[in-house]
């Protein structure tokens, strides 16, 4: 979970990360090499800086072997290009959260897994949906116009909600299926509920595969065709289904899997 990563301060990745991170130009220099080498003139004019302020930030990251010289190119080392890609994630990951800071900032994410902020910079072209004076049910009025033209479902349910399962299960028409993720009270309030019977069927018929989460779920994710959705707790521990970010990108999309199958991974069937 988010949190549990140790470091080792004494270690060269910190050490080289922090000289990195402590000058904006040596950030920049580095970045700017990551796609193709370049030219003393063509850093310069990129970056927008003089010839000496471009030479010394080479100057010192040639001292930590993260760049080289070919002639009159200046490019990454294989050492550079890992350190390189790392600080572009980095810097990406740090965007995702600064855009819509109210959404992050009023949610709780301690208890989610640390591929949620590694992989954060695949959510960078998210849109943010929230309810408002004019229209009280948009996220979810927007979630169903999404699900119901997905053929392949996959849902992480954390909370028992008829509303969304009636939208869920609306949507598997035809040979639309459908993978479902719920933590052991879920299940607990599926089975005892008149869903149940539905369930049953539809899993008889192929259309559903459902598993139980080894633990509590903390996020309700939702992967279509061609979306995500997602929606978390707020900080006193509610399910908030009143602000939902979407993503329609394959990046967003790619994001939703990895997640998903972090929590599949921790899941078992639950044979019905």
């Amino acid at each position: 979970m988010i949190g549990d990563l140790k470091f080792d301060l004494n270690s060269e990745n910190f050490y080289i990360m922090r000289f990195l991170l402590g000058s904006f130009m040596r950030s920049r220099v580095l970045l700017a090499l990551v796609d193709s080498s370049s030219r003393l003139n063509t850093l310069r004019n990129d970056l927008g800086k003089s010839s000496a302020t471009v030479l010394h930030a080479v100057s010192e990251l040639e001292s930590y072997n993260l760049t080289i010289k070919d002639y009159k190119d200046y490019c990454l080392s294989s050492k550079g290009f890992i350190y390189a890609l790392a600080l572009d994630k980095l810097v990406k990951n740090l965007y995702i959260f600064q855009s819509n800071p109210n959404f992050w900032q009023k949610h709780d994410i301690d208890n989610l897994p640390n591929e949620f902020v590694e992989n954060a910079y695949l959510l960078k072209d998210s849109t943010y949906i929230s309810t408002d004076k004019r229209d009280m049910e948009k996220p979810v009025n927007d979630y169903f116009k999404n699900i119901k033209n997905s053929d392949h479902i996959r849902v992480i349910l954390p909370v028992f909600s008829e509303i969304y399962l009636e939208m869920i299960l609306k949507s598997l028409r035809g040979d639309h299926k459908l993978e479902l993720i719920v933590d052991d009270k879920v299940f607990g309030s599926l089975k005892n509920s008149s869903y149940f019977n539905r369930i049953l069927r539809l899993s008889k018929e192929k259309k559903l595969v459902l598993k139980k989460y080894f633990g509590d779920l903390s996020l309700f994710l939702t992967i279509g065709n061609d979306f995500i959705s997602l929606n978390l707790f707020d900080m006193e521990g509610f399910f908030d289904d009143s602000e939902t970010i979407f993503n329609k990108t394959s990046d967003g999309i790619k994001w939703g899997e990895i997640i998903f199958n972090f929590y599949l991974d921790n899941s078992s069937t639950v044979v019905l």
